[in-house]
């Protein structure tokens, strides 16, 4: 396996940026067999080199410490920059396929790409993106960990590369975790721009530190231990934990003699957390072998709140501090989502829901709007909007279908009285059996029109908002679930409807170039808040501003010059250095056309044999070209 020399020597340019004139610390690691290399320090030269192919070569994975100093954190004594690992998670501990992945790296460059402050350095391995933030000399061991933070909450990357001595893979070697299909790291981005500490940490929110150990004493809530009498085997019974994970109701049932009973929605919660946990799992010790992750020793146990009644399980353990309620634990068991997992647990306790007049309204409502999608009226009556929506009716039926799920009472409503109801993009795009960035466009378009509504964080219902900001500080999320109303389709409500569909023909808008970007530009800010909530108030990433300016110069000058220019001659005229800068810029120019039309007079026509004759144009077929409004 022999290294080229153009990545080799791009590999130095890389280290020279980092490192400059000092030494590095590598390190080289074969999973397969356990196996680490001696501690290599050096210079990147072709003795090192040499090492680290031989290594790379016995299928060891090649990493170094970024910043200077040693291998452990108190030997740090320089930080040379921040960074991040944008890994895809795997798969019920599989890694993730190629499909998977690729995704995954699209929408980790959107979010790279979207940050104002550019990487330094960006690296590809096989299941993402290493980001790099070089700095200047001076920055303290606490701004790095604080700067660390943040970006892993900015960018959901993986927590555990946030230490000063973390090991990052070296660009220009193989990743070798399958031996078979081996990929080879590569630098894609490598600008050497350096940054002030300080601006990195102002760019970002900032985030509190949790204190994530679990402790029985503590001062935030009342607890008893539940303490059972029984046997003392720890672990959990094979067979009810078996029942749950098969869907087994009936078996269930037969085990735990639940009373029929029917509930309000919003009742049901607070009825199922104070179940018995140890009897529905099966539990016979007050500690026992966790069932979230793979546990020699006794570490989870079960306690009551005082107060609630609730019936909570923890997990002790360092590797997992997994805490919930008798609706956490089976989610993960089960590995459905809410919805159905709460469908699971009612059906296994026996509870019928009693449903209020006003969720019986508002259910009417949406199969109301539901016969006129579907139906004749709206190709008739309104056929602005049919154009615009029509390849989107599984979408707008998807999103019904999931509200009418959720009709709960009018604690969970909006402002407006309209329920809410959430579901994730990933849900949706697995659902509809399409790619998830097409379906976050599709629904921004629909909340743009006015037939979803999208809810900030203040019009989220308290019960709610607690358990999504729970869920997102979970698992590092950057943003919450989206939670969201649909309107009656009204009289009222459908000529806003329309006077949006023809607002975005006539600005020149395209669902490829559709963003918060180009509604900032065409729109100003409260519409694009309106349409991406959960994005108020943050800045329009500083590539995306250079592009467009320089977009709007080229477009400018051409036509000055002759009288009429196209996208393909403006995307021509960009340069850009960067993989994927092509799909970049054809999407930046959808953004930014229809601003640019309204600022300068110019519209978009297609050509034909008077403005042939008249620019002297000599081509082939009639493509739309951009002018100026007194010349059409």
């Amino acid at each position: 396996m022999q290294l080229s020399t153009g990545r080799t020597t791009k590999s130095k340019e890389f280290f020279d940026a980092i490192f400059g004139k000092e030494a590095i610390n590598f390190n080289c690691i074969n999973y397969k067999t356990g196996r680490t290399s001696p501690p290599i320090n050096g210079l990147y030269n072709e003795n090192t080199l040499n090492v680290l192919e031989q290594y790379n070569s016995q299928d060891y994975e090649i990493y170094f410490v970024v910043n200077g100093g040693g291998y452990k954190n108190r030997d740090i004594i320089k930080i040379n920059a921040v960074f991040i690992d944008l890994d895809c998670p795997k798969v019920n501990g599989q890694l993730p396929s190629l499909n998977d992945v690729n995704e995954f790296k699209l929408q980790s460059m959107d979010a790279i790409r979207e940050f104002q402050l550019s990487p330094s350095i960006i690296v590809e391995s096989r299941n993402g993106y290493h980001a790099y933030w070089l700095l200047h000399e001076g920055a303290t061991i606490e701004q790095f960990k604080e700067c660390e933070a943040r970006l892993v909450k900015q960018f959901n990357a993986d927590p555990k590369v946030q230490k000063p001595c973390n090991l990052m893979r070296v660009p220009g070697f193989y990743w070798c975790k399958d031996v078979n299909n081996k990929f080879l790291v590569e630098i894609i981005e490598l600008n050497n721009h350096r940054y002030k500490v300080e601006d990195i940490l102002n760019a970002l929110p900032e985030v509190e530190i949790v204190d994530r150990d679990f402790r029985t004493n503590n001062n935030h809530e009342c607890i008893t231990l539940v303490v059972i009498d029984g046997t003392n085997n720890p672990q959990p019974t094979n067979d009810n934990i078996e029942l749950i994970k098969t869907l087994n109701v009936q078996a269930l049932q037969q085990l735990l003699t639940p009373k029929p009973i029917t509930l309000p929605k919003d009742e049901v919660w607070d009825y199922l957390k104070k179940q018995p946990l140890y009897q529905f799992l099966g539990v016979t010790e007050k500690s026992f072998r966790c069932l979230i992750h793979e546990d020699n020793n006794p570490s989870a146990g079960i306690i009551v709140n005082e107060e609630s009644g609730h019936h909570i399980y923890c997990c002790g353990s360092s590797n997992c501090d997994f805490r919930g309620t008798i609706i956490d634990v089976t989610e993960r068991l089960i590995g459905l989502n809410l919805f159905n997992t709460l469908n699971f647990l009612r059906k296994v306790y026996k509870i019928e829901l009693a449903e209020a007049e006003w969720g019986k309204n508002h259910r009417e409502t949406l199969e109301r709007n539901l016969e006129l999608i579907n139906g004749q009226t709206i190709h008739e009556l309104y056929p602005e909007v049919y154009k615009l929506v029509k390849n989107y009716l599984p979408l707008i039926d998807t999103l019904h279908q999931i509200a009418k799920q959720h009709i709960y009472t009018e604690t969970f409503s909006e402002s407006s009285g309209r329920p809410v109801f959430f579901v994730s993009i990933r849900e949706l795009a697995r659902k509809l059996k399409k790619d998830s960035k097409n379906i976050s466009v599709q629904l921004a378009a629909l909340t743009y029109l006015g037939l979803v509504n999208k809810l900030s964080e203040e019009e989220i219902p308290e019960p709610f908002l607690k358990r999504a900001i729970d869920e997102a500080t979970k698992h590092n999320h950057k943003y919450l679930v989206g939670f969201y109303s649909i309107p009656s389709y009204d009289s009222e409500s459908l000529a806003f409807i329309t006077t949006k569909a023809i607002e975005f023909k006539t600005k020149g808008f395209t669902m490829k170039g559709f963003s918060r970007h180009m509604l900032l530009l065409s729109l100003g800010e409260s519409e694009a808040n309106r349409i991406f909530p959960q994005m108020a108030g943050k800045a329009i990433p500083q590539l995306n501003e250079e592009v467009t300016s320089k977009m709007e110069r080229v477009a400018l000058q051409m036509i000055r010059q002759k009288g009429w220019t196209t996208e393909k001659e403006i995307l021509e005229q960009i340069e850009l250095h960067f993989r994927g800068q092509q799909r970049f810029k054809e999407t930046q120019i959808k953004r930014m056309l229809p601003d640019m039309y309204d600022k300068y007079l110019l519209k978009r026509v297609p050509l034909n044999n008077e403005l042939k004759e008249k620019f002297g144009i000599d081509c082939i077929g009639f493509p739309r070209i951009i002018i100026d409004i007194e010349t059409a």
